[in-house]
């Protein structure tokens, strides 16, 4: 007889969802507008200033040049003088 309480108890509660189908809820989303497209980053590879001077105690190397017009070369400067002119680079 219990049993027959518990049964007749869950169907309503089970078979519910069967027999009403199914329940949407539509809601609106606002979208926002695309954002206008970014101009293209223009790359510019720049030496570190801490590899562009390598200092020992007797002078420094310094490092000329952009390497596009100019090609990279090392230029020795000893202790306590002026930097010299750069030289021209090799053709």
């Amino acid at each position: 007889m219990a049993y027959k309480r518990i049964v007749g108890a869950l169907i309503p509660i089970l078979g519910l969802p069967l027999l009403g189908g199914c329940f949407i809820s539509e809601q609106e989303v606002a979208v926002p507008p695309p954002l206008p497209p970014t101009p293209a980053a223009t790359t510019v590879i720049v030496t570190p200033p801490s590899q562009q001077v390598l200092t020992y105690s007797e002078g420094r190397y310094e490092l000329r040049g952009d390497g596009r017009t100019v090609p990279y070369y090392w230029v020795w400067i000893p202790a306590g003088a002026n930097p010299p002119w750069p030289p021209q680079p090799a053709s």
